[in-house]
């Protein structure tokens, strides 16, 4: 009689599915941070956000949707801009490469997201940040009176 003994740790191991078995599409790893930082610049080139996520991908092949929401402010008809940028690169499209551009008003609070997906085609270290700046010099805050979620979800290509 051959006996198998089973424990928490057997189980686990045996129960994961190597991410080489999964199809394209399936979800890899979730990262996910939340920022409280009020960020605020008056900056006309874009500055970087509190919110960063670090990732090494599992495969050069991964592609990553990239999902931010907060409360923006601006002041004196400031039109903020806001992008993601993947290491040192703008990875934005759009107007001046943004993704969200907000119109010229004074003094609002205004809820606001953006999506990107991204594909690296590497297996290295990433940082993904979120960058913004102030159409014309007056203060944009991109986090204002709450908080900043941003999610990244890495997905098999």
């Amino acid at each position: 009689t051959s006996r198998t003994e089973l424990n928490n740790s057997k189980i686990a191991s045996d129960a994961a599915i190597a991410t080489t078995k999964l199809g394209s599409g399936a979800v890899l790893n979730v990262y996910t941070n939340v920022n409280t930082t009020a960020d605020s610049t008056t900056s006309t080139s874009f500055v970087a956000s509190s919110s960063a996520i670090t990732l090494t991908p599992v495969s050069s092949s991964s592609k990553f949707l990239l999902l931010f929401n907060s409360v923006l402010e601006v002041t004196n008809g400031c039109r903020p801009e806001f992008t993601f940028f993947r290491d040192s690169t703008n990875i934005g499209v759009g107007h001046n490469n943004s993704i969200v551009r907000d119109q010229d008003t004074s003094n609002i609070n205004v809820s606001y997201g953006m999506h990107k997906v991204d594909t690296p085609s590497t297996s290295s270290q990433i940082v993904y940040k979120m960058f913004f700046r102030s159409s014309n010099g007056n203060q944009a805050f991109a986090v204002s009176g709450g908080e900043a979620n941003f999610t990244i979800m890495e997905i098999a290509g």
